[in-house]
């Protein structure tokens, strides 16, 4: 993903009130993103996301498509 894409999307999350972020008077440079209350609501929304595309994953290797489950971590609800 282009860094200005991540960039945009981040400002969007943030003034949607999804995350926070916290800029560090440092060098280099250091900023961090957090969830917020509201964003954390969406932990169930993107749990069934996962999910579906795990459930799916065989499917798509059968069509043909290079699809690789990079992690498993199932999140704690």
């Amino acid at each position: 993903m282009p860094e200005q894409v991540l960039i945009q999307q981040l400002r969007e999350l943030e003034r949607d009130g999804l995350v926070t972020r916290h800029v560090y008077q440092q060098m280099p440079p250091k900023v961090e993103y957090g969830l917020t209350e509201y964003g954390v609501t969406a932990n169930t929304i993107v749990d069934v996301m996962c999910a579906w595309g795990r459930d799916n994953i065989a499917l798509r290797q059968q069509r043909g498509e290079d699809i690789v489950l990079l992690e498993n971590n199932d999140s704690e609800s």
